[in-house]
């Protein structure tokens, strides 16, 4: 049975980390570590790991998200391994299962899939569709759900995040691993990203947009007026991504809340709906 390790970086947000640690405790999954690496939360965190026998974590000063991340990947020896922040969860008890399988179906160094958007109290707001591997895609738009994705365990031994990078580290990284290894995605809902309104790309947004478009900048990526032309078209297909996802979207309200990994909150349907089909991520 392969292993496989979560990583979580964590600082001071114990309103969500323990709905985060029941998400990958309630996976079936038998061979499974998660590792929590706190960077000295002073807000009752310490005393919900304090809870749990079965996880490693540790708490100490460190030099921001990137570098607890790292600290994470450093601490693991497992053959697959995944990256949640203290705020999202997984969706499933199944979902470490399907992902093992994906891998184990596939030559993939990698596997992703698509994504929930919840809200402060797990209330569902929408679903991502996320498409097929793009690198060119991605160098125009970030469209990978980060807690939606999981590593060969070389991936992870062989790279590391960039430290300095503030809001768009996960996007660099993608970048980075773009270059070298194969990307698969697996059609199926794997984690609930969360918005909250401290969340730092939300709170700082000005500044996360202005750390992507610096980074485009760093790597040299032509933004000429084709770049723009697709780039419009690829955010207008996020219209009808959101359309693809409307059947896996009405299964959620057929499922039995005891297949669900945290305490999904479903609001009514039709409200659902006008938010998936009619609003902007920036209203939610």
């Amino acid at each position: 049975m392969n292993s496989v390790s979560i990583v979580t970086p964590s600082y001071n947000q114990a309103q969500y980390i323990q709905e985060t640690i029941e998400s990958v405790q309630q996976q079936r999954y038998e061979n499974l570590t998660h590792h929590v690496i706190d960077g000295g939360s002073n807000d009752g965190t310490i005393d919900i790991l304090n809870e749990y026998d079965d996880i490693e974590w540790i708490s100490e000063p460190d030099r921001g998200q990137s570098h607890a991340i790292n600290k994470g990947f450093d601490r693991v020896n497992s053959d697959i391994v995944g990256w949640i922040n203290s705020d999202d969860v997984y969706v499933f008890k199944r979902t470490i299962d399907d992902v093992v399988n994906a891998f184990k179906q596939t030559d993939a160094d990698i596997v992703f899939g698509h994504a929930l958007l919840i809200g402060p109290a797990s209330e569902l707001l929408r679903s991502h569709y996320i498409p097929r591997f793009n690198k060119k895609k991605l160098e125009r738009i970030c469209y990978i759900i980060q807690p939606s994705v999981f590593f060969r365990g070389y991936v992870v031994d062989e790279n590391r995040l960039n430290e300095d990078r503030e809001y768009s580290m996960d996007y660099e990284f993608w970048l980075d691993l773009a270059e070298q290894y194969d990307w698969y995605r697996l059609d199926r809902i794997i984690s609930a990203d969360r918005n909250h309104p401290d969340r730092k790309i939300i709170k700082h947004s000005e500044q996360s947009y202005n750390d992507t478009q610096a980074l485009r900048n760093e790597r040299e990526i032509d933004q000429d007026a084709m770049f723009f032309l697709k780039q419009t078209i690829d955010k207008i297909s996020l219209r009808w991504y959101r359309v693809r996802m409307l059947p896996q979207l009405l299964r959620l309200y057929q499922i039995p809340r005891d297949e669900f990994a945290f305490n999904f909150v479903r609001p009514s349907l039709p409200s659902v709906l006008r938010t998936q089909l009619l609003q902007r991520k920036k209203q939610l």
